[in-house]
Protein backbone atom coordinates (compact mmCIF):
# COMPACT_ATOMS: atom_id res chain seq x y z
CA UNK A 1 0.00 0.00 0.00
CA UNK A 2 1.04 3.61 -0.42
CA UNK A 3 0.31 5.89 2.53
CA UNK A 4 0.70 9.63 2.85
CA UNK A 5 -0.08 12.00 5.71
CA UNK A 6 0.46 15.73 5.43
CA UNK A 7 0.31 18.63 7.88
CA UNK A 8 -0.59 21.99 6.38
CA UNK A 9 2.13 23.72 8.39
CA UNK A 10 4.56 20.99 7.39
CA UNK A 11 3.98 21.94 3.77
CA UNK A 12 4.78 25.58 4.44
CA UNK A 13 7.58 25.86 7.02
CA UNK A 14 10.96 24.12 6.39
CA UNK A 15 11.87 23.92 10.07
CA UNK A 16 8.66 22.10 10.87
CA UNK A 17 9.11 19.81 7.85
CA UNK A 18 12.47 18.72 9.27
CA UNK A 19 10.87 18.03 12.64
CA UNK A 20 8.11 16.02 10.97
CA UNK A 21 10.72 13.83 9.29
CA UNK A 22 12.14 13.01 12.69
CA UNK A 23 8.93 12.65 14.64
CA UNK A 24 6.30 10.99 12.48
CA UNK A 25 4.99 7.95 14.36
CA UNK A 26 3.39 4.74 13.14
CA UNK A 27 0.95 3.03 15.50
CA UNK A 28 -1.04 -0.20 15.04
CA UNK A 29 -4.52 0.69 16.23
CA UNK A 30 -5.11 -2.72 17.83
CA UNK A 31 -2.11 -2.14 20.07
CA UNK A 32 -3.88 0.50 22.15
CA UNK A 33 -5.68 -0.96 25.14
CA UNK A 34 -9.09 0.25 26.23
CA UNK A 35 -8.80 3.28 28.48
CA UNK A 36 -5.23 4.13 27.48
CA UNK A 37 -4.62 7.88 27.49
CA UNK A 38 -2.40 9.37 24.82
CA UNK A 39 -1.04 12.79 24.00
CA UNK A 40 0.58 14.38 20.99
CA UNK A 41 3.20 17.09 20.64
CA UNK A 42 3.07 19.83 18.04
CA UNK A 43 6.00 18.38 16.09
CA UNK A 44 4.45 14.91 15.88
CA UNK A 45 2.13 13.30 13.39
CA UNK A 46 0.64 10.01 14.58
CA UNK A 47 -0.41 7.48 11.94
CA UNK A 48 -2.72 4.74 13.20
CA UNK A 49 -3.00 1.59 11.09
CA UNK A 50 -6.31 -0.31 11.18
CA UNK A 51 -7.08 -3.79 9.89
CA UNK A 52 -10.68 -3.45 8.74
CA UNK A 53 -11.21 -7.19 8.38
CA UNK A 54 -10.53 -8.03 12.02
CA UNK A 55 -13.85 -8.74 13.70
CA UNK A 56 -12.72 -8.95 17.33
CA UNK A 57 -13.77 -5.37 18.14
CA UNK A 58 -16.71 -5.04 15.77
CA UNK A 59 -19.37 -5.09 18.51
CA UNK A 60 -17.72 -2.35 20.55
CA UNK A 61 -17.12 -0.34 17.36
CA UNK A 62 -20.84 -0.54 16.53
CA UNK A 63 -21.89 0.56 20.02
CA UNK A 64 -19.72 3.66 19.79
CA UNK A 65 -21.23 4.94 16.52
CA UNK A 66 -23.75 7.74 16.31
CA UNK A 67 -27.21 7.10 14.88
CA UNK A 68 -26.19 8.84 11.66
CA UNK A 69 -23.12 6.61 11.32
CA UNK A 70 -25.21 3.51 11.94
CA UNK A 71 -27.62 4.55 9.20
CA UNK A 72 -24.71 4.99 6.80
CA UNK A 73 -23.31 1.59 7.76
CA UNK A 74 -26.68 -0.08 7.20
CA UNK A 75 -26.96 1.49 3.75
CA UNK A 76 -24.14 -0.68 2.39
CA UNK A 77 -25.35 -3.49 0.20
CA UNK A 78 -22.62 -5.98 1.04
CA UNK A 79 -21.83 -7.23 4.55
CA UNK A 80 -18.09 -6.82 4.00
CA UNK A 81 -18.47 -3.10 3.24
CA UNK A 82 -20.83 -2.67 6.21
CA UNK A 83 -18.30 -4.25 8.57
CA UNK A 84 -15.38 -2.25 7.19
CA UNK A 85 -17.27 1.02 7.66
CA UNK A 86 -18.17 0.11 11.24
CA UNK A 87 -14.60 -0.91 11.97
CA UNK A 88 -13.08 2.23 10.43
CA UNK A 89 -15.37 4.74 12.11
CA UNK A 90 -15.49 2.88 15.39
CA UNK A 91 -11.69 2.73 15.46
CA UNK A 92 -11.54 6.46 14.66
CA UNK A 93 -13.72 7.20 17.67
CA UNK A 94 -11.66 4.89 19.89
CA UNK A 95 -8.42 6.55 18.79
CA UNK A 96 -9.64 10.12 19.27
CA UNK A 97 -11.12 9.26 22.65
CA UNK A 98 -7.62 8.37 23.90
CA UNK A 99 -6.41 11.90 23.20
CA UNK A 100 -9.58 13.63 24.41
CA UNK A 101 -9.95 11.64 27.62
CA UNK A 102 -13.55 10.69 26.91
CA UNK A 103 -15.57 7.66 25.85
CA UNK A 104 -15.63 6.82 22.11
CA UNK A 105 -19.38 7.34 21.92
CA UNK A 106 -18.97 10.84 23.44
CA UNK A 107 -16.77 12.07 20.58
CA UNK A 108 -18.74 14.56 18.49
CA UNK A 109 -17.90 15.80 15.01
CA UNK A 110 -18.72 18.89 13.01
CA UNK A 111 -18.27 19.53 9.30
CA UNK A 112 -17.02 22.73 7.74
CA UNK A 113 -18.95 23.83 4.62
CA UNK A 114 -16.41 22.10 2.37
CA UNK A 115 -17.07 18.82 4.18
CA UNK A 116 -13.93 18.31 6.26
CA UNK A 117 -14.72 16.84 9.71
CA UNK A 118 -13.37 18.25 12.97
CA UNK A 119 -13.83 17.26 16.58
CA UNK A 120 -16.68 19.42 17.89
CA UNK A 121 -16.19 21.77 20.84
CA UNK A 122 -12.50 20.94 21.15
CA UNK A 123 -10.75 23.25 23.62
CA UNK A 124 -7.36 24.81 22.91
CA UNK A 125 -5.55 22.24 25.04
CA UNK A 126 -7.32 19.43 23.18
CA UNK A 127 -6.82 20.83 19.69
CA UNK A 128 -6.69 17.48 17.94
CA UNK A 129 -6.86 17.38 14.15
CA UNK A 130 -7.38 14.13 12.28
CA UNK A 131 -7.84 12.56 8.88
CA UNK A 132 -9.26 9.13 8.02
CA UNK A 133 -8.58 7.19 4.83
CA UNK A 134 -9.29 3.60 3.85
CA UNK A 135 -8.64 1.30 0.93
CA UNK A 136 -10.00 -2.23 0.71
CA UNK A 137 -9.21 -3.97 4.02
CA UNK A 138 -6.97 -1.30 5.56
CA UNK A 139 -7.40 2.17 6.98
CA UNK A 140 -5.23 4.85 8.50
CA UNK A 141 -6.00 7.67 10.90
CA UNK A 142 -3.57 10.59 11.01
CA UNK A 143 -3.62 12.64 14.23
CA UNK A 144 -1.86 15.98 14.66
CA UNK A 145 -1.83 18.59 17.40
CA UNK A 146 -3.15 22.10 16.65
CA UNK A 147 -2.35 21.68 12.95
CA UNK A 148 -4.60 20.60 10.10
CA UNK A 149 -3.72 17.23 8.65
CA UNK A 150 -4.64 15.17 5.60
CA UNK A 151 -4.03 11.48 4.92
CA UNK A 152 -4.64 9.19 2.00
CA UNK A 153 -4.24 5.46 1.51
CA UNK A 154 -4.38 3.45 -1.72
CA UNK A 155 -3.77 -0.23 -2.32
CA UNK A 156 -1.05 -0.81 -4.88
CA UNK A 157 -2.70 -2.08 -8.03
CA UNK A 158 -2.43 -1.80 -11.82
CA UNK A 159 -3.61 1.54 -13.23
CA UNK A 160 -4.07 0.76 -16.96
CA UNK A 161 -4.98 4.35 -17.85
CA UNK A 162 -2.57 6.01 -15.42
CA UNK A 163 -0.68 7.98 -18.05
CA UNK A 164 -3.91 9.24 -19.59
CA UNK A 165 -5.24 10.32 -16.18
CA UNK A 166 -1.94 12.03 -15.39
CA UNK A 167 -2.00 13.93 -18.68
CA UNK A 168 -5.50 15.24 -17.92
CA UNK A 169 -5.31 15.95 -14.20
CA UNK A 170 -1.69 16.11 -12.97
CA UNK A 171 0.72 18.98 -13.45
CA UNK A 172 2.73 18.91 -16.71
CA UNK A 173 5.91 18.09 -14.76
CA UNK A 174 4.26 15.13 -13.02
CA UNK A 175 2.82 13.77 -16.25
CA UNK A 176 6.19 14.05 -17.96
CA UNK A 177 7.89 12.37 -15.00
CA UNK A 178 5.57 9.36 -15.30
CA UNK A 179 6.04 9.10 -19.06
CA UNK A 180 9.79 8.80 -18.60
CA UNK A 181 9.60 5.91 -16.14
CA UNK A 182 10.00 2.23 -17.03
CA UNK A 183 6.61 0.62 -17.58
CA UNK A 184 6.97 -1.54 -14.46
CA UNK A 185 7.40 1.56 -12.26
CA UNK A 186 4.52 3.70 -13.53
CA UNK A 187 1.67 2.29 -11.40
CA UNK A 188 3.50 2.71 -8.08
CA UNK A 189 4.71 6.21 -8.97
CA UNK A 190 1.23 7.23 -10.14
CA UNK A 191 -0.35 6.09 -6.87
CA UNK A 192 2.33 7.80 -4.85
CA UNK A 193 1.68 11.10 -6.61
CA UNK A 194 -2.08 10.59 -6.25
CA UNK A 195 -1.97 9.88 -2.50
CA UNK A 196 0.27 12.88 -1.80
CA UNK A 197 -2.01 15.15 -3.80
CA UNK A 198 -5.18 13.91 -2.13
CA UNK A 199 -3.60 14.06 1.35
CA UNK A 200 -2.56 17.67 0.72
CA UNK A 201 -6.01 18.62 -0.59
CA UNK A 202 -7.65 16.99 2.44
CA UNK A 203 -5.27 18.90 4.69
CA UNK A 204 -6.47 22.15 3.17
CA UNK A 205 -10.05 21.06 3.82
CA UNK A 206 -11.05 21.36 0.18
CA UNK A 207 -10.75 17.75 -0.98
CA UNK A 208 -10.65 17.20 -4.70
CA UNK A 209 -12.21 20.60 -5.37
CA UNK A 210 -8.55 21.69 -5.50
CA UNK A 211 -7.42 21.25 -9.14
CA UNK A 212 -4.81 18.51 -9.09
CA UNK A 213 -2.79 20.27 -11.77
CA UNK A 214 -2.55 23.44 -9.68
CA UNK A 215 0.41 22.12 -7.67
CA UNK A 216 3.24 19.63 -8.13
CA UNK A 217 4.56 17.17 -5.55
CA UNK A 218 7.79 16.19 -7.29
CA UNK A 219 9.96 18.88 -5.73
CA UNK A 220 10.37 19.76 -2.10
CA UNK A 221 8.91 18.23 1.07
CA UNK A 222 5.79 16.60 -0.36
CA UNK A 223 7.84 14.12 -2.37
CA UNK A 224 10.54 13.40 0.22
CA UNK A 225 10.45 10.28 2.35
CA UNK A 226 9.64 10.56 6.03
CA UNK A 227 11.26 8.56 8.79
CA UNK A 228 8.59 6.41 10.46
CA UNK A 229 9.27 5.39 14.05
CA UNK A 230 7.13 2.91 16.07
CA UNK A 231 5.51 4.66 19.02
CA UNK A 232 5.44 2.87 22.35
CA UNK A 233 1.89 2.90 23.67
CA UNK A 234 1.54 3.19 27.47
CA UNK A 235 -0.54 0.68 29.36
Amino acid sequence: KTINGMSETAAEKPAFRDAMKRRRCWIPADGCKEGTSLSSQEEELHLWVIDLDRANQLSSNWRSLSQEERCRANAFRFARDHKRYVRAHGALRAILSRYLGTAPIAVRFRLIPEGKPYVDKCSDNQAIRFSLSHSEGSAIVAVAWKRDVGADLECLRPIPDGLSIASRFFSPAEAQFLRQLPTASIDTAFLRIWTIKEAFAKCLGLGLTVPLDSFSVLDGPLWNEYIITPLQIPG
